[in-house]
């Protein structure tokens, strides 16, 4: 009865070796944002989105963050102008027409200015992807969405597949041409 059970649980563990080995393939193997001890070395605009994530994370921690529009204007005009970067949306998994629907009716009608901001950040998380083309700006946009929803709620929506992915880059989106180094010192000088 052991043998059987030692043969079932090889048998498992080779097919979950041969999924995971086949989707590190599929996501060109490279992109891998935010994981503590990555497998290959992380791309510069995977750099630059856990600095945006964390940079807006951090707002959050003081407080109530009021002026986060504001303190996106400078980022936006330098990802607006990082040019030869190439993106590609991930596909993000179904289903969420219906809560996309709810965040922006909560976006215009929460029962407060904390609970309208806290459905924004859900909303463009999902909304970004689903409508804008891939751009350095927009997916740092995603990246300045989902650190502030994160920082504000203290990560209580990690466990939703949708907003879990948007924690590093490699869940959002595929870097078919990185940016500069240069580029991501210039980052961390804006954000200081």
């Amino acid at each position: 009865m052991f043998r059987a059970f030692a043969a079932i649980a090889l048998v498992v563990l080779v097919v979950l070796v041969v999924r995971a080995a086949a989707l590190l393939q599929k996501s060109g193997g490279g992109v891998v944002g935010g994981d503590p001890e990555p497998a290959t070395p992380m791309s510069n605009l995977s750099k630059m989105y856990r600095l945006v994530f964390d940079s807006a994370l951090g707002w959050w921690k003081e407080g109530f963050c009021r002026d986060g529009r504001e303190r996106w204007q400078p980022l936006k005009k330098f990802f607006a102008a990082l040019g030869g970067v190439e993106l590609e949306w991930k596909t993000r998994p179904g289903g969420f027409s219906e809560l996309l629907a709810r965040l922006e009716e909560c976006e215009k009608s929460g029962a407060n200015e904390r609970d309208k901001a806290r459905c924004h950040f859900m909303a463009q998380v999902l909304r970004i992807p689903r409508d804008e083309e891939p751009s350095v700006r927009k997916v740092m946009q995603v990246a300045l969405n989902a650190g502030q929803l994160f920082g504000m709620t203290g990560g209580a929506h990690e466990q939703h597949p949708n907003f879990a992915l948007a924690r590093t880059l490699a869940g959002v989106a595929t870097v078919k041409k990185d940016a500069p180094a240069k580029a991501l010192e210039e980052l961390r000088a804006l954000v200081a």
